[in-house]
């Protein structure tokens, strides 16, 4: 796949939008892909932050949880 674009975009949508959640998870399973544990692994653990400290990080985490079926919160990690 074209991971790389793809991590591009989701970091542009962060620069604008840095509570969404959604494109955290979308960057952190780009990365996965590519092989990059630690960058999702680190990933995984800012989107915990966020959830934790940031209310429309929560807000959307909570409405939006069930499209990220790899995102455990509090592990951080990919759930596979």
């Amino acid at each position: 796949g074209k991971y790389g674009t793809a991590i591009e975009i989701f970091k542009d949508i962060l620069l604008a939008y840095p509570f969404h959640i959604i494109a955290y998870y979308c960057l952190r399973e780009c990365y996965a892909q590519q092989g990059n544990e630690a960058e999702a692994a680190a990933i995984g653990r800012r989107m915990d932050e966020l959830i934790r400290t940031d209310k429309r990080a929560h807000e959307m985490f909570v409405k939006y949880q069930d499209l990220m079926p790899d995102y455990r919160y509090g592990v951080g990690q990919p759930g596979r």
